[in-house]
């Protein structure tokens, strides 16, 4: 039931933000058109694809020590409490 609800959110944000944008594109054609554009040229100029696979390269990396930390934090933890 709680998936429905935020499900229900969700379409009606997106339905929101397209009417949101026809309506702009009816009173701003040209304005519309070059935003469109300009984000179409941005998507395949930029890598994005290299910029992806970096971020997730780096999250595996990052993840072996942050595991070990937080093993470290809760040995910690689990020692305070025996010993008080």
């Amino acid at each position: 039931m709680g998936n429905a609800i935020v499900t229900e959110s969700h379409c009606a944000r997106d339905q929101d933000w397209l009417e949101r944008a026809n309506d702009f594109a009816r009173q701003e054609p040209a304005k519309a058109v070059a935003s469109a554009f300009t984000a179409g040229l941005l998507l395949n100029v930029l890598p994005v694809g290299a910029i992806a696979g970096s971020l997730a390269g780096l999250a595996v990396t990052l993840a072996r020590p942050a595991l070990l930390l937080l093993g470290v934090l809760k040995a910690c933890e689990l020692s305070r409490k025996r010993n008080n």
